[in-house]
């Protein structure tokens, strides 16, 4: 069981304490910090609250560096930690000695904040081939390691990859890129690995070949190369990467804590309130209360879709499915399917496991869908073909 808390706003109904709480119970093994949405006295006393929670819990901030190359972004309280530029940056902005500068700013301010774990600055790749941030990424990646070695930390550096999904699917370009970083040296404990979603809506849907060069970058840096992979703002897809050789996945309370969109990062004029939502771990998926999970139980299938997690030994009701509650039942159903791939032996093997499972899901989304019962823009299971065939395809790959 490698499951992050991805942390964000704590608006929506959301308790204050939901990350010290999961800590403190083990739901989750640690938590991504989002300077973001806390000044630096709030982030320091989170920290302080977290390890208090659990001392043995892995911590870490993400840098967030991506949200200065994205104009018109909405305020946040970046600016105040210090070492974030006060202005949008351009690809001209990225000089070397800027680009050491903000690097070495950002790693000596995490050093000072006592996380388990460093993760350095970078910004989102949209073509890893012929995109000028492509390079300004494997400079920073260069810089941060050989920063971090000059430092001497004990704590593990892990270098930042933030690609957008339509860049994944240049097999090509992908894995000379991943080579690039393969090589570097000094070499980082691992990568931090953000895919950033064309679609902004909360789905599970995820373009083949896209994620068959996503799992191969898990599998590569993860089991050839001995690297930890951890995937930021990843959704129940962490449980196929992490069968792929990611050593941890990271989700947060709100959809857009579990995916990935820049249009999360820009002003909104608010908007109707998220709809309760129950994940389905046999399915793959997260259901809506209403219509879709009360329509199962009243069919005699509730016992088929739960999770069976300490959270869901009744079926949850409308008004009585708190956030929080909707939460913690999220990190402990990916937990659970993560912590059972894990335990299998050799990556061949965790292929197969998780090859099984989805089989399993394709069969319960086809007696649903044998029974008419409504799911809203989608067939029950219905994305998991795609993700059975981008696992074939990664398998063809890799010869396993």
């Amino acid at each position: 069981m490698t499951v992050f808390a991805q942390c964000g706003s704590r608006k929506g109904g959301v308790s204050g304490g939901i990350v010290t709480e999961a800590l403190r119970t083990n739901i989750i093994s640690g938590a991504i910090l989002s300077p973001a949405n806390e000044g630096p006295a709030e982030l320091d006393d989170l920290i302080a609250a977290c390890r208090q929670a659990n001392a043995q819990a892995e911590l870490m901030i993400d840098p967030q560096l991506y949200v200065s190359v994205l104009s018109g972004a909405r305020e946040t309280h970046l600016a105040e930690h210090g070492w974030f530029p006060a202005k949008t940056l351009k690809p001209a902005s990225f000089t070397l000695r800027e680009t050491q500068r903000i690097v070495r700013t950002s790693l000596d301010w995490q050093y000072q904040r006592g996380v388990s774990t460093i993760i350095a600055p970078s910004i989102p790749i949209t073509a890893m081939d012929r995109d000028p941030y492509a390079q300004i990424a494997y400079m920073m990646a260069e810089e941060a390691c050989a920063h971090h070695d000059d430092k001497k930390r004990k704590e593990p550096l892990l270098i930042s990859l933030i690609v957008r999904e339509d860049a994944l699917q240049r097999t090509d370009s992908v894995r000379e890129f991943v080579d690039r970083l393969r090589g570097l040296d000094p070499a980082p404990a691992g990568v931090y690995l953000i895919v950033e979603r064309l679609n902004p809506g909360y789905t599970p849907v995820f373009e083949e070949r896209a994620l068959a060069n996503l799992l191969w970058c898990c599998h590569v840096l993860g089991n050839l190369d001995g690297l930890r992979v951890v995937l930021g703002y990843t959704d129940m897809i962490g449980i196929l990467a992490q069968a792929a050789g990611a050593d941890a996945s990271a989700c947060g309370w709100h959809q857009k804590l579990r995916y990935f969109h820049r249009q999360s990062w820009m002003p909104s004029t608010g908007g109707g309130k998220a709809r309760p939502r129950y994940t389905s771990s046999p399915l793959f998926d997260s259901l809506l209360l209403t219509p879709e999970l009360e329509s199962l139980d009243l069919a005699g299938l509730y016992p088929q879709v739960r999770s069976g997690t300490t959270f869901d030994a009744q079926r949850p009701q409308v008004g009585g499915w708190l956030p929080t509650t909707s939460t913690n039942h999220h990190w402990a159903s990916i937990a659970k399917r993560t912590g059972a791939i894990r335990a299998v032996g050799t990556p061949a093997q965790r292929l197969d496991a998780i090859e099984q499972q989805l089989v399993q899901a394709l069969k319960l989304g086809v007696s649903i869908e044998n029974k008419n019962i409504p799911f809203e823009n989608r067939r029950p299971a219905g994305h998991l073909e795609s993700w059975r065939h981008a696992l074939k395809m990664h398998r063809d790959a890799i010869k396993i």
